[in-house]
């Protein structure tokens, strides 16, 4: 990055990861993000499939033993909790605010993607 906007990004940078090469914080959410099924699990929730057997059948290759583990470690992170109507599965706010980072990894997907 070169130019007169350089030192606003790295502070802004700074700002959102820490100064820092490691970040417990980043790392911690990544790891959550990033495990296996679990970004897709949350996707298909932002597409509206809440129950089980919905984001089961949405996911090609995912167990439901697997699913079942996903949805547990979801919740105890708050990222989702049940529907007040004991249907399923909500996203909370916080989950909801992953909606523009999957848009982005999506974005990089679709840009980046092989074997397509």
């Amino acid at each position: 990055m070169t130019g007169p906007d350089e030192s606003v990004e790295k502070a802004a940078w700074r700002e959102q990861v820490g100064d820092g090469a490691f970040s417990a914080n980043f790392h911690a959410a990544s790891e959550l993000i990033g495990k296996r099924w679990t970004g897709a699990i949350i996707r298909t929730l932002f597409h509206g499939k809440t129950r089980f057997r919905e984001i089961a059948d949405a996911i090609p290759g995912l167990s439901d033993r697997l699913l079942s583990e996903r949805l547990k470690e979801l919740r105890s992170h708050g990222v989702i909790e049940p529907r007040g109507d004991g249907q399923g599965y909500a996203l909370t706010e916080k989950g909801r605010d992953l909606r523009l980072i999957l848009r982005e990894i999506a974005k990089w997907a679709h840009r980046w993607r092989e074997g397509d």
